[in-house]
């Protein structure tokens, strides 16, 4: 792990500090390539493209020489007492980020962002950093997140190999800096993510990671998406290159989320097993 050093930024600067790396719980559920289909608002109007993903729900926009992306949102408090793993989790994130598609010698990806783990009833949320292949920085207790806090995520790529993640709790005060270099190299051109996402799981009896059941958060809005290009462009969630994404259910047409844009928002709703 290439890491410089993390800083907590808060009402005051405090000590560097920041959590060794540990292994991932949850295997990275990476977009697939799935169906393309058309997007529609409530009253039929198209949208444009949207692709669908048995992880990925959310927003994307790719082909762009990118420096920033960045989304606030706010941390839901789940009462979904239906869908829980085998192990009796419940477990999701949501996060910001830059990629890029696959190409020879690279495939890195750029994400920071909160996943929210539930067990007994208890919630905790852990913010996390993350450079792929490398394994990801979980830190808990400075940036002190609980439901209905205002999170920033900002992420930037100084070069295809270095850059940085900062995660802001606007409610509290506080947030976390941890500057990259020396990664996995990132693909261009850079693709901008804005994505809620279920993970994969290891159950015990199950050989393989399977992708964890998805908890009822209700909707969740990135608000201010955008992304700065290393000219300076300012781009929004209302640019027309913006694919939402929505979570399927095995390919199929059921949908697990429903993602739409509003201006500079992104929002994603929670729909269960519906048809969109």
């Amino acid at each position: 792990m290439n890491i410089l050093a993390a800083c907590l930024v808060g009402l005051s600067f405090a000590s560097t500090a920041f959590s060794a790396p540990i292994a991932a719980p949850y295997d990275r559920a990476l977009i697939s390539d799935a169906s393309i289909l058309t997007a529609r608002d409530p009253n039929g109007t198209a949208l444009g493209s949207k692709r669908t993903s048995s992880a990925w729900s959310g927003g994307v926009i790719e082909g762009l020489d990118l420096k920033t992306v960045t989304g606030t949102f706010i941390l839901p408090t789940i009462t979904d007492t239906t869908h829980f793993d085998l192990n009796g989790n419940q477990t999701f994130g949501i996060w910001v980020g830059i990629d890029g598609s696959a190409g020879e010698g690279c495939g890195g990806l750029l994400q920071a962002g909160v996943f929210l783990d539930t067990f007994a009833g208890l919630a905790t949320y852990k913010p996390f950093y993350e450079w792929i292949s490398d394994l990801p920085i979980h830190e808990h207790a400075q940036l002190n997140l609980s439901g209905g806090d205002s999170v920033t995520v900002t992420v930037t790529a100084t070069s295809d190999t270095s850059g940085s993640a900062l995660i802001e709790n606007n409610s509290k005060g506080t947030a976390f800096f941890l500057p990259y270099a020396n990664q996995t190299k990132l693909c261009q051109p850079y693709t901008a993510d804005w994505i809620v996402e279920r993970p994969r799981a290891h159950f015990p009896g199950f050989d393989n990671f399977h992708l964890t059941p998805l908890v009822d958060f209700g909707t969740i809005t990135f608000t201010g998406a955008s992304a700065t290009t290393t000219d300076g462009r300012q781009i929004d969630a209302s640019d027309a290159r913006l694919q939402l994404m929505d979570m399927d259910i095995s390919g199929g047409d059921l949908r697990l989320t429903n993602a739409t844009m509003d201006a500079s928002s992104i929002v994603v709703t929670y729909v269960g097993n519906g048809k969109i």
